[in-house]
């Protein structure tokens, strides 16, 4: 499939480190590639416990610079995990490690600048990443993301279409941030404390769970979660090759 967009030809492995550090690295990214400094970048990885508040949410809840959002309390994790207010479109969401992130700094080019364009192209990059694994996503005609059909309760019922990945962006002078969350290994029971993108956290799902594989998310990922481990790397590696197909 031709989409256009250049090529993501420097992808930067952040391995698993705070929200608020790879959003400053973003940002210098961002204003580096807004001066023709780097070329297109993919940062790639994951992030310790964390909820996000997207512009639509942060104006919801009456975000204000001097007042930070309290922490929201996660019984699963008997702890209280932050919420941090950030530059993207939508609502509230969780990340977590175990769940692949990939934020594409992309220079927008003349006769690419079509936002809806570029969200159905991120959609794309995940289904295609997904069907290696011989997953089906599927889009949601009221929602933006990428979805799956999965097994019913019971043999009758109908299967129950879950999200598997998150997508929100924000553009500036045409350079594109933020991005993507893709479910891959990560807990899901965190989603319950929110509405992640104005949904019931029952609705979400993960590739192991999908793929029938049991997973334990860990507090700190390290090379001693070595199941866990290994098929992050794996789909790091497809997403950062089909990526790089679906914009040549």
């Amino acid at each position: 499939m031709q989409l256009g967009y250049a090529s993501l030809m420097n992808p930067i492995d952040f391995g698993c480190e705070p929200l608020t550090d790879i959003l400053a690295l973003q940002d210098d990214l961002v204003r580096k590639r807004i001066a023709h400094q780097i070329e297109d970048t993919l940062l790639i990885g994951q992030h310790p416990h964390v909820f996000t508040a997207g512009r639509q949410a942060a104006k919801e809840l009456h975000f204000n610079n001097s007042k930070p959002f309290e922490p929201i309390w996660v019984e699963s994790l008997k702890a209280h995990v932050p919420l941090v207010p950030v530059q993207r479109g939508g609502k509230l969401s969780y990340h977590g490690p175990g769940q692949l992130i990939a934020y594409p700094i992309i220079l927008l080019r003349p006769g690419q600048r079509n936002l809806h364009q570029y969200l159905r192209a991120l959609e794309q990059l995940i289904i295609e990443t997904l069907a290696a694994y011989q997953i089906n996503g599927i889009r949601h005609d009221a929602h933006t993301g990428v979805w799956v059909k999965t097994k019913p309760a019971k043999p009758k019922d109908d299967p129950v279409i879950k999200k598997i990945a998150s997508v929100g962006v924000g553009v500036k002078n045409w350079v594109t941030f933020h991005g993507i969350g893709l479910n891959v290994c990560n807990m899901l029971a965190p989603f319950d404390a929110i509405a992640p993108c104005g949904l019931s956290g029952s609705q979400m799902t993960t590739m192991a769970e999908v793929l029938g594989q049991e997973y334990l998310a860990c507090e700190n990922f390290d090379q001693s979660w070595s199941e866990g481990n290994k098929i992050l790397q794996a789909v790091k590696t497809n997403l950062i090759k089909h990526a790089s197909a679906l914009t040549r």
